[in-house]
């Protein structure tokens, strides 16, 4: 942050206990270079941070250490909303804290850049490169509104255009520099005040950010702001970054006014270019008004939505946003002179009609005599494939040998791939099928061999972009939930799901699928909000399709209570995870898996609630039932040993959770490939359990091949390898080596911590 950001207002009368001089002194760890600016709430150093080296931006409350407990709160709050966010355009926050001295302050990322206001004095005039930009500054608040956050104080100068970095070139050769939001979530904690608390007026002059403010934050009512308040802002950040200008003149103005003009007036045409030598695309200028409407319904409805039109701009697309068109003039011309125009469209649509009744009624004939004939020819084939499958039990053919479920499979599986090799639709259907009979019966390996080349056959048969093809990816993505292979998940599912929005009805039951699949993947991998917006969008289409009784409502309402969990709201975790048990168990028949599985969902809850005899016996009853499905030796018979050792473990019985938890390993060591996370689950229980046992050795062996599965399959800042390296330092403690102990605590201390799902807890994985 070059520039210092001097137009945010400062409340008069205020007193500092930190003086703006402080050049080279010390604040808590941090080491003051300079001041960059002050707002309304704090000041802004360059600061150095001494432990680890790096340069931060400090931010410092106003107020010292007798600050008002409200502005405390206010200042944590933006703390709490900066770390929420995460993206290459927001200023990252690395630290919150008071020094011994009382003085709040947090640490943010330090930006080296110049505001845009500065930047479009003597940037590029080039339109497509500042759209470029503009879209950059839009993608990063569609982000942020995503998380929940509302920033309502955008402005040129809480926006950075940076120095040194630039992306991909737009067509006129001339490089997009990359942004950086500042003073993200700020307005967001001010609902209270939030017409007032980004301005200030002195004799009858507005100053401040009073220009940016969209007409329902001048009437200061905290219930009309919503995201499209921040699309407002974002149509005055076009305007001006179009014209040089903003919307309305308010120089002059005193604040009665200027909102008066700000909520009726029209903003000034924007029929020129920021040179004022080119009238402007009409698609841009229409792009803007968009943005700049008056009442909320009339906007964009998201920044995404404002984005993807700049971007169809950009790309020599139509856009949404178009002005009244020919057809709107014809209905006009129609309305005036309806008696004529009614006798005429009569006439025509009587003909249109009948030559249209005709076509659909041949072409229905035809599609029906195809259809009939495709589904007689795949009958057949799939009736002889399954003829064949079966008699190689016969004693004619076994010669007295036993064969089991496995080997009639397998024997399936081998001659699938050559006697229908010219028939690649039924092919590739049968291939899916069987690869899912591999997965449910815990044989994951021949279950990939099998999903791979159904995905193969039907895009053979179908194309790459076909349904068909969709849904083999989809059934893939849904095996890697099973390997633990969360992101390698996450692509197959969003890339089934992009071609089946675009082949089918967005309220399509099999969108809904895709999308249920999809938030399976985002559950396990820890996106728990994406997963809740995916959620979100199937859940109506599963009711209104398949009724409010269906399985898949069930899994929805089950997944709801995993994010809940997620997020530490175990109570509201275990009310989800009851009602979906509930409706399996009118939809399902009784002894079917998932109901057994929905059980130790609730036992693995009932864990983290404290609640251990409750969760035993339901965990002994999930238990028997998966053991009756199953057989013991199935990942699913796993799942329910791993929530039930945990749960032995916390009562203090650790011998015997100690051989729950091993059991549970050796099934998956049996089952499943050596990389999958439900074997790093398992030996992190274990070494916990040594670790109490005082089995120092063992207890470091296990801990540190947990780490390694970890670092290997979810990175080396994962929050779960933060989890294991704090286990594993209390038992360096335990044991005596307290500088072990110390740097592995230094370690995990680095990775950001948070509140994760229950180890045995397992979103459902249909194969409907």
């Amino acid at each position: 942050m070059d520039d210092e950001r001097a137009d945010d207002p400062v409340p008069e009368k205020t007193t500092w206990e930190i003086s703006p001089e402080l050049e080279g002194r010390m604040l808590g760890d941090f080491r003051i270079v300079r001041k960059l600016g002050e707002g309304g709430m704090g000041i802004v150093f360059e600061a150095e941070q001494q432990h680890p080296k790096r340069p931060v931006a400090l931010k410092v409350i106003r107020g010292g250490a007798f600050v008002d407990e409200n502005q405390i709160k206010m200042f944590q709050r933006e703390a709490q909303t900066l770390a929420r966010l995460k993206h290459p355009a927001i200023a990252a926050i690395y630290e919150m804290g008071r020094t011994d001295q009382g003085q709040h302050f947090f640490a943010m990322e330090l930006v080296r850049g110049e505001t845009l206001g500065a930047w479009l004095k003597h940037g590029s005039p080039d339109l497509r490169l500042r759209l470029g930009l503009f879209r950059k500054i839009c993608d990063a608040v569609a982000y942020a509104h995503q998380r929940g956050v509302i920033h309502r104080d955008l402005k040129p100068s809480n926006i950075l255009v940076l120095k040194e970095s630039t992306s991909a070139s737009t067509g006129s050769g001339l490089g997009i520099p990359d942004v950086k939001i500042l003073d993200f979530g700020l307005a967001r904690i001010t609902d209270a005040d939030v017409a007032a608390s980004t301005f200030i007026t002195d004799m009858g002059t507005v100053r401040g950010t009073l220009p940016y403010m969209s007409p329902e934050q001048i009437r200061g009512n905290p219930d009309e702001i919503d995201l499209r308040t921040d699309v407002y802002s974002l149509g005055v950040l076009l305007y001006e970054m179009l014209t040089g200008k903003l919307p309305h003149d308010l120089s002059k103005s005193g604040f009665a006014e200027a909102a008066r003009i700000i909520c009726d007036e029209p903003p000034a045409p924007l029929t020129k270019t920021w040179s004022g030598t080119r009238r402007l695309d009409a698609d841009v200028a229409t792009i803007a008004n968009k943005a700049l409407e008056k009442e909320p319904a009339r906007r964009y409805q998201s920044a995404a939505a404002l984005a993807e039109d700049i971007g169809r701009y950009l790309a020599d697309q139509p856009i949404q946003a178009r002005p009244p068109s020919a057809v709107y003039q014809f209905r006009k011309l129609v309305a005036r002179h309806k008696l004529a125009f009614g006798f005429i469209a009569a006439l025509f649509v009587m003909a249109v009609a009948l030559a249209v009744t005709m076509t659909l009624e041949a072409r229905r004939i035809a599609i029906e005599r195809d259809r009939a004939n495709r589904e007689a020819a795949t009958a057949t084939s799939v009736s002889d494939f399954l003829v064949g499958l079966f008699q190689i039990a016969t004693p004619s053919k076994t010669r007295g040998t036993t064969l089991t479920v496995r080997d009639i499979l397998d024997k399936g599986a081998a001659d699938l791939g050559s006697r229908m090799a010219e028939q690649p639709a039924i092919q590739g259907r049968l291939f899916g099928v069987m690869g899912d009979v591999y997965r449910n019966l815990g044989m994951y390996p021949e279950s990939e061999a099998l999903l791979r080349k159904a995905i193969d056959a039907q895009t053979k048969a179908f194309g790459a972009d076909s349904v068909e093809t969709a849904q083999a990816l989809s059934d893939l993505g849904n095996l890697d939930v099973n390997y633990g292979r969360y992101q390698e998940s996450l692509d197959l599912e969003q890339r089934a799901l992009r071609i089946l929005e675009r082949r089918l009805p967005k309220d399509d039951v099999r969108v809904a699928k895709a999308l249920y699949r999809l938030s399976t993947a985002q559950v396990m991998a820890g996106n728990l909000d994406d997963a809740w917006a995916s959620i979100d969008r199937a859940l109506p289409i599963f009711k209104t399709t398949l009724g409010p009784d269906s399985v898949w409502v069930a899994w929805c309402i089950n997944d709801y209570g995993m994010i809940a969990q997620g997020h530490g709201e175990f109570e509201k975790a275990l009310t989800h995870y009851r009602e979906a048990l509930g409706i399996k168990q009118l939809a399902l028949p009784p002894g079917d898996p998932d109901i057994a599985m929905g059980e130790s969902n609730i036992g693995a809850l009932l864990n983290q609630l404290g609640r251990y005899e409750e969760a035993e016996r339901l965990l002994l009853v999930a238990l028997a039932d998966m053991e009756k499905i199953y057989g013991p030796i199935h990942p699913s018979t796993a799942t329910v040993l791993i929530n039930l050792g945990e749960c032995q473990w916390k009562q203090g019985r650790l011998e015997e959770a100690l051989s729950t938890a091993s059991r549970a390993l050796a099934i998956y060591e049996a089952t499943t490939d050596p990389d999958n996370l439900g074997i790093s689950t398992v030996l992190y229980d274990i070494a916990c359990v040594e670790r109490d046992l005082g089995r120092v050795k063992e207890s470091e062996r296990d801990f540190r091949r947990c780490l390694t599965l970890q670092e290997k399959m979810l990175g080396p800042t994962s929050p779960e390898v933060a989890i294991t390296l704090d286990a594993y330092a209390l038992l360096l403690r335990r044991s005596g080596r307290d500088a072990d102990a110390t740097t592995i605590e230094a370690r995990a201390g680095a990775i950001p911590h948070q509140q994760g799902l229950n180890s045995g807890v397992r979103v459902s994985n249909p194969t409907q």
